[in-house]
C-alpha cells in the first residue's frame, strides 16, 4: 500500500534526480513502473500517465535517450506510438525526434524505416513532411502503404488546427458552429500542442468552450479504440516491420555501411 501511494512521488523525484544520476533515476522508475497507484493523473486529452512524464521531461542523457528510443521502437499499437510521439514534443523533445527519424528512415532494415515513417506521422508540432521519408518508403508495397497513412494522419492534424483558428476568427455564429464541425471531423490528441484559446478570438469560443472540449474529448476517444486495434493503421503487420527488444541501440544509417564497403 505504501509503495502505491508514493508511486507519483517517485517518479517526480526520479525526474529531478535524472540531471545528476541518471541511472539511478532509471533504477527508481523501473521499481515503480510495475505498481499500480492508488490516485492516478493523467495529461491531456493523450491521457499521458506518470511514467511517460518522468521518462520524457527528464534531463536528457545517454540512458534516457535510449530508454525513449525503446519505447517509440517497442510501442505495441498505434495507440501506445501516438502517445509517445506526443509526450517527447510535449516536454520539449521535438529535435530528439527530428534526428531519430532521420537515424532511422536511413537504416537498411525495412522495420526501423516504417517505425520512423510512422512516428512522423504522429508528430504535431513539426512543420514539414521530410522528403527522405517518401524516398525510403517508394512507391509500392508495405511501406508505401504505411507512407501513406501517415502522411494522412499528419495532414489530419494540420486540418485540425486550421479549422480551430477558424473557430477563433469567426464573425457568425453560423460560421463558428459549421467550422467546429469541420474540426470535430479532424482532430485528434494532438489538440493539446495547439488549443489555448488565443487573447482575442471570437466570443463564440469562451461560450461554447464545454462544447468544444466535449467535442474533441470525443472524437479523441473514437480514435483511440480504433488505434489500441493497429499498428501501422492494419490490424497485423508482417513480423519483418517490427523491431525486436534488444534492437533499440543507434543503427547504422545505409549510407554509412555503403562507405564502409568501399
Amino acid at each position: 500500500m505504501l509503495f502505491r501511494s508514493c508511486k507519483g512521488i517517485a517518479l517526480t523525484f526520479a525526474a529531478h534526480l535524472s540531471a545528476e544520476d541518471p541511472e539511478t533515476a532509471l533504477e527508481l522508475i523501473d521499481r515503480y513502473t510495475g505498481i499500480n497507484d492508488i490516485v492516478t493523473r493523467s495529461f491531456g486529452f493523450a491521457r499521458l500517465d506518470m511514467l511517460q512524464q518522468a521518462i520524457w521531461s527528464s534531463t536528457t542523457s545517454d540512458k534516457f535517450n535510449l530508454r525513449r528510443r525503446q519505447r517509440l521502437a517497442l510501442a505495441s499499437n498505434d495507440a501506445a506510438l501516438a502517445q509517445e510521439v506526443m509526450a517527447a514534443e510535449r516536454w520539449g523533445h521535438t529535435r530528439f525526434l527530428d534526428e531519430l527519424v532521420h537515424e532511422w528512415v536511413s537504416a537498411p532494415e525495412a522495420a526501423y524505416r516504417a517505425r520512423a515513417i510512422a512516428i512522423q506521422g504522429w508528430r504535431g508540432l513539426s512543420t514539414a513532411w521530410p522528403v527522405e521519408l517518401e524516398l525510403a518508403s517508394g512507391t509500392s508495397g508495405f511501406l508505401a502503404q504505411v507512407h501513406t497513412a501517415s502522411k494522412q494522419a499528419y495532414v489530419k492534424n494540420q486540418n485540425a488546427r486550421y479549422w480551430y483558428e477558424k473557430m477563433c476568427q469567426a464573425t457568425t455564429s453560423i460560421d463558428f458552429w459549421r467550422f467546429m464541425t469541420l474540426m470535430s471531423n479532424t482532430v485528434d490528441h494532438r489538440a493539446d500542442l495547439w488549443r489555448d484559446i488565443p487573447a482575442e478570438s471570437s466570443k463564440w469560443m469562451s461560450m461554447y468552450e464545454s462544447d468544444i472540449l466535449n467535442a474533441t474529448s470525443n472524437a479523441v476517444s473514437r480514435q483511440r479504440s480504433k488505434l489500441e486495434r493497429t499498428l501501422y493503421w492494419i490490424s497485423k503487420p508482417p513480423q519483418i516491420y517490427l523491431i525486436g527488444p534488444h534492437n533499440t541501440a543507434p543503427v547504422k544509417r545505409l549510407e554509412e555501411i555503403e562507405v564502409a564497403q568501399l
